[in-house]
């Protein structure tokens, strides 16, 4: 699942950043699960426990086989992973009950202000400096995401589903934070993925009626298959490939370049569910991909002197 990044420091990044943007990609699936298990009758704490759940056993499995060495792990790694799992938990609850009492596109908006404060975490706490050109990237990118989302035109009245929606946004950023600090401490990606997705699958048991979910999930092949679905493609893969990312690329500049999930989103939503797409939008998404560009400004620099020096 995790293999050794090879290479020189521009591989390694560059890795790294298709790595997240893969993640973004999957997670831009998420309202196609999350959709799908709400008609099946599943709350949104109840999915964020199925996700957990299946990240566990089937990374659990894979670690007994392959990685038994990254279940080692010293009394206070683990209550870092379990403080991060309780975030992880308050990220994906926050996000899941914001978008039952305000529209999609606010709930997203919201939780892409996670890249602002894992910039400011990471300025303060790992010393990575905020330059005028990640700082003009995250700003264009948000912008794109706004427009992306058509949150300008959304009903923002519910201030409840507006706080919710925020505190997810934080959440998501120190996860993020959280990810790239255990990784400076050497928690393995294997791991700090498998012991918060534990950690909050043992708190998330005693409160979603584990027994009616367990029913539904084996219910048929449809229901099974969402659950899997949900906890692989959503949530294993995912944040595996950000933890395996964060090895080498800076919490501020992988949070960015996560802020493509929206763009990938509203391409799940016209593509799947026939939902409409105006040229806002798609002036958002160039935008979304301009601070990709923008944020690796530097390196295209620098592969224009190598090739101008091999002439």
């Amino acid at each position: 699942m995790f293999s050794t990044i090879r290479g020189d420091w521009m591989d390694r990044r560059t890795q790294g950043e298709i790595a997240v943007i893969a993640a973004a990609l999957l997670w831009g699936f998420a309202g196609f699960f999350s959709r799908g298990l709400n008609d099946l009758g599943l709350t949104s704490l109840q999915i964020t426990a199925c996700r957990m759940t299946v990240s566990t056993i089937v990374l659990g499995a894979f670690m007994l086989m392959m990685r038994r060495g990254d279940f080692k792990a010293s009394p206070k790694m683990l209550l870092l992973f379990l403080l991060f799992g309780i975030v992880r938990i308050g990220s994906d609850f926050a996000l899941f009950s914001a978008m039952e009492t305000v529209t999609l596109s606010v709930a997203s908006v919201l939780q892409m202000t996670a890249p602002f404060y894992v910039m400011g975490i990471s300025f303060l706490f790992f010393g990575e400096r905020i330059t005028k050109l990640k700082a003009a990237a995250l700003l264009v990118a948000f912008f794109g995401c706004v427009l992306v989302t058509d949150v300008l035109f959304a009903d923002v009245s519910d201030l409840t589903g507006v706080a919710l929606g925020a505190i997810s946004g934080a959440c998501y950023g120190g996860f993020v934070a959280g990810t790239k600090y255990c990784d400076m401490k050497g928690a393995s990606p294997v791991s700090f993925v498998f012991y918060t997705a534990a950690f909050a699958m043992v708190l998330l048991f005693p409160i979603t009626d584990a027994p009616h979910v367990i029913e539904i999930t084996f219910s048929g092949w449809e229901p099974f298959l969402y659950v899997l679905g949900v906890g692989l493609l959503i949530t294993l893969v995912p944040y595996s490939l950000q933890a395996w990312a964060l090895k080498s690329l800076d919490a501020g500049m992988a949070s960015v370049l996560g802020v493509t999930e929206a763009v990938f989103a509203a391409l799940v939503g016209y593509f799947l569910f026939s939902e409409s797409m105006s040229p806002l939008n798609i002036a958002g998404m160039a935008l979304v991909f301009l601070s990709i560009i923008m944020l690796n400004a530097g390196t295209l620099r620098f592969l224009a002197r190598r090739r101008a020096r091999g002439q």
